[in-house]
């Protein structure tokens, strides 16, 4: 879960940074920051805020620990359901402290589809949401490691090279991500920044983990 986290976290603050770069009021929605007026600040506290987000996004998986922990087998269907409650139980988690409280919308609403015809918990409203575009963004690095990392064809049934799952997203432009972050995921030298973001970044979790270990 960590390990995951932690590459989510990075590939999200590398696209974050280009965002930030072209469009400096892409998350002004968001109240805190768009009460910076600072633009290199801005920039700063959007690409650490993006990798926090990522960091704690599946923060609820943590009350389920053993059924992330069980890799021998696919899920029954009631362990599936169960695995969707994480979202429910890593925003009340994060909602209660004030220095984690930013990122309870991510954790909330980041298997919701952008067109809220799928995905779940259902108590999701993106358009309610004033962080919808970082749970956009947490939302597809998340599926986009999901679908690539290997471990996940055992309990998810899934194993796709991330050029496959690039060509996947694309196809969801306007479904289940945002055409915005999909405009530039069709950019080769971005969705290059990304896959080398979420391969580094799992390399760096794991060697994290190998020194605290040690």
């Amino acid at each position: 879960i960590y390990a995951h986290s932690f590459a989510v976290g990075r590939a999200a603050s590398v696209l974050c940074k280009i965002i930030a770069d072209e469009e400096s009021d892409y998350f002004d929605d968001i109240a805190f920051i768009r009460n910076i007026k600072d633009i290199e600040e801005k920039r700063r506290i959007v690409i650490d805020y993006a990798f926090e987000c990522g960091l704690l996004h599946d923060v609820g998986k943590m009350n389920f620990i053993s059924l992330y922990s069980n890799a021998a087998r696919q899920w029954f269907e009631d362990e599936s359901e169960m695995a969707q409650l994480h979202t429910l139980v890593g925003k009340a988690c994060l909602e209660k402290r004030s220095s984690t409280s930013r990122c309870a919308a991510i954790a909330l609403g980041h298997h919701g589809w952008y067109d809220g015809s799928r995905g779940y918990p259902n108590v999701y409203e993106r358009l309610e949401c004033e962080y919808r575009q970082m749970v956009d963004v947490i939302g597809l690095m998340d599926w986009l490691d999901n679908v690539t990392y290997n471990e996940s064809r055992i309990f998810r049934g899934v194993d796709k090279t991330f050029e496959e799952a690039r060509e996947d997203a694309i196809a969801l432009d306007g479904k289940r991500f945002s055409p915005m972050l999909i405009a530039r995921l069709r950019e080769k030298k971005v969705s290059d920044v990304i896959k080398k973001a979420l391969e580094e970044g799992r390399i760096e979790a794991y060697r994290n983990i190998y020194e605290l270990d040690n």
